[in-house]
């Protein structure tokens, strides 16, 4: 009887064992996850200032081609 206690001893220790070696990588993996998650959000509002700042620079453009095209039509030719 006490061979099958340490036995069932043994077997239950290892179980619970690869229990917290799987939850410890589930942890990690799920880190991993959010680190990718932050990683892209991060990004996406990088692009999203960028584009920002085009659209910007484009109604600036466009401002000055009016002014310009304003300006040339004064002359005669």
């Amino acid at each position: 009887m006490q061979r099958n206690f340490s036995s069932t001893s043994k077997h239950l220790s290892t179980s619970v064992n690869d229990m917290v070696r799987t939850i410890d990588q589930l942890a990690e993996a799920s880190s991993q996850g959010a680190e990718g998650t932050t990683n892209v959000a991060k990004k996406i509002d990088d692009v999203n200032s960028k584009t920002n700042s085009i659209v910007e620079q484009i109604a600036m453009s466009s401002e000055s081609m009016g002014k310009l095209k304003e300006e040339i039509s004064k002359f005669k030719l």
